[in-house]
């Protein structure tokens, strides 16, 4: 496994510190984890989910929840939701019934599985007037976030022609018009813009930081690399989370569902408004993740490895089938650096352990830190064959930037009277030394 080579910065959280135990399957927690399982499976049941949806669709779903939890007490609410005014508010009604609404609009077709968890769930509670008008109030949090998005540029592709120019992106494959290219317009969550944590360009094309990049893929992503070590080759497919898979955000949702299930086990279990706080703050910053990372996609416009490659070995190919879509930055490589930031910096360390697993289960790994994650992740897509590791390095130090203004700009409660009550004392105690 690869280790860190620097410390991320992240936000001390007031959540306790525990190190999270390495459980090979999330535990039921409280209605955030519950409907975060459910969207996962949807996703992998949705016929080629690529990540920028899956993460639009995540953060819709956890924003919804926590407006439907936070609204009846004295938390920010996201995006200028309304708190609830008509009495005593059921929390967990109030987030299911987000959740319940949010995905029947994103997967219709699963409506039915969807609405069998609500009823399950709603019918575990005693008929009072707090469920009623939770149920009310969550509905109401999901037709917020639905109408919020509704015209947030996600829905159609953007005209393009390829430059034919060395070193800009042509189609790996029977698309014309990059993949998702539509998402470096999309209204942020939380980023001023789309641009606004754009990294700087790319080395030239063929420069000699370029060709170092150039062998370096070429020697460990092939397919048929001579060059690859098995454990480098399982790092690359543990990581690759194409269709059919939770897909990359999904796969940062299941490791922050072992940090909720390890504070369980701890004895110190996330009250429900923690809870969704967390997951509303992870899938934030992946959303926007996916905006950074198309963003610089587009204005960069790079060729991918393969493309390179094979004007002098016509007959190579990437380990993972290389996407349909600009290399610079690597998508992997913002998701992750921002997802680990996130999770440092609730937990208040980075120092914490947990696993993460392919689809079928067939590879496992183990880490020690977020952070470890995150840049293992990274290069797994070196050893794919499918990015230059400056797209790596540069979407890394990107999805950090993002995870930190996050943490530091949304959602940061509000301190108490008493907080700040002590807080006064504590400095007024210092000065007095």
């Amino acid at each position: 496994m690869l280790q860190i080579s620097s410390a991320r910065t992240a936000l001390i959280c007031v959540c306790t510190l525990v190190s999270i135990a390495a459980v090979a399957a999330p535990v039921r927690a409280d209605v955030i984890s519950d409907w975060n399982q459910i969207a996962l499976h949807a996703i992998t049941l949705t016929p080629g989910a690529p990540p920028p949806p899956s993460a639009r669709n995540l953060a819709m779903l956890h924003t919804a929840m926590y407006n439907a939890i936070s609204g009846a007490g004295s938390s920010p609410l996201y995006g200028g939701f309304a708190p609830a005014t008509g009495g005593p508010t059921d929390p967990t009604a109030a987030a299911a019934q987000a959740a319940h609404d949010v995905m029947v609009a994103q997967y219709p077709g699963m409506a039915a599985t969807f609405g069998a968890a609500l009823a399950s769930q709603l019918a575990a509670m005693p008929s009072t007037a707090a469920k009623t008008n939770g149920i009310a109030y969550g509905a109401s949090a999901a037709m917020f976030i639905r109408a919020a998005r509704a015209a947030d540029s996600s829905a159609a592709p953007l005209a393009y022609t390829p430059s034919g120019l060395p070193g800009r992106w042509a189609p790996t494959g029977s698309q014309t018009v990059p993949a998702f290219n539509q998402y470096c317009i999309v209204t942020p969550w939380a980023m001023t813009s789309a641009g606004q944590f754009r990294p700087a360009p790319p080395p030239a094309y063929m420069s000699p930081a370029y060709t170092a990049a150039l062998t370096e893929v070429r020697t460990l992503g092939g397919i048929n690399s001579s060059a690859r070590t098995t454990e480098q080759a399982d790092i690359a497919m543990l990581w690759a989370a194409q269709g059919g898979t939770v897909t990359p955000p999904g796969m940062w949702n299941q490791i922050a569902e072992q940090a909720v299930a390890g504070q369980a086990i701890a004895g110190r279990p996330l009250s429900i408004q923690q809870n969704a706080r967390l997951f509303a703050l992870l899938n934030i910053a992946l959303a926007d993740a996916a905006i950074n990372a198309w963003e610089a996609k587009t204005v960069y416009d790079t060729v991918r490895p393969i493309s390179v490659i094979r004007t002098t070995d016509p007959f190579w190919n990437s380990l993972v089938p290389t996407p349909q879509f600009q290399g610079y930055t690597s998508g992997h490589s913002t998701f992750s650096a921002a997802a680990a930031t996130v999770l440092a910096g609730f937990f208040g360390s980075d120092l914490q352990n947990f696993t993460a697993s392919n689809q079928d289960g067939s590879i496992t790994r183990s880490f020690t830190s977020f952070s470890a994650a995150a840049t293992e992740a990274g290069i797994s897509r070196i050893y794919g064959g499918i990015h230059f590791n400056f797209d790596n390095i540069a979407g890394q130090e990107a999805g950090t930037a993002i995870g930190n203004y996050v943490l530091n700009t949304t959602l940061v409660p509000t301190p108490s009277a008493a907080a700040l009550l002590a807080l006064g004392g504590l400095v007024m105690a210092r000065r007095r030394r």
